[in-house]
């Protein structure tokens, strides 16, 4: 790959993920081209691609940074306010970037570490809360759709942020509280070895 020209301003990595990230939020994917970010950063497109790699590469550095803090809670003391946390931090990052959500969507391979980390967390408390383990798989699936439509829909609507997670809340209150729940929680059984995405 080549380098940046010597004598042009040093171009971060981060600078790069951000700005592209603005461009995906105001313009959609397609807005997000090496040549658009050489033209805002006054750089050749070789430059672009020194630093980020492909636009794949690129597309996955913007998911990890915008979901880099999910999936850091503590499931040993309260599993069920953890796991809300998590999620409601979750449906805020794809109401404030949908198009991310919507082009991982499409390709699954740009998935975040931490949403993996996301999934265990709900299979695990699901697993460790319904009498039926044989309904973890759907009611996984239940609680994911419902936090993407949620997202995805919210996301087109003007009112405040705040506002939609209260709203989300209340669903998400809803949900957890129809579980056919075991009498007995151990909040410390070993971890599922679950592979399973998110976003899957």
């Amino acid at each position: 790959m080549g380098r940046p020209p010597k004598g042009a301003k040093p171009l971060i990595l981060n600078d790069i993920i951000t700005v592209a990230l603005q461009q995906l939020d105001a313009q959609g994917e397609k807005a997000v081209t090496f040549r658009a970010l050489a033209k805002y950063f006054n750089v050749t497109a070789m430059a672009i691609t020194h630093h980020v790699g492909t636009r794949e590469q690129l597309f996955a550095q913007m998911a990890a940074q915008v979901y880099q803090d999910i999936g850091g809670e503590s499931f040993k003391k309260n599993p069920q306010d953890a796991l809300k946390k998590s999620l409601e931090i979750y449906c805020q990052k794809v109401i404030r970037h949908p198009q991310l959500t919507q082009y991982i969507f499409t390709n699954p391979t740009l998935i975040a570490d931490q949403l993996d980390v996301l999934t265990i967390q709900i299979t695990q408390y699901l697993a460790q809360t319904v009498i039926d383990k044989t309904q973890v798989k759907t009611l996984l699936g239940v609680i994911v759709d419902y936090t993407h439509g949620f997202a995805i829909s919210a996301s087109a609507y003007s009112q405040q942020n705040g506002q939609k997670i209260e709203d989300y809340r209340h669903g998400l209150n809803w949900i957890l509280s129809q579980l056919p729940k075991s009498q007995n929680i151990d909040s410390n059984s070993k971890k599922l070895k679950i592979k399973k995405s998110l976003l899957s």
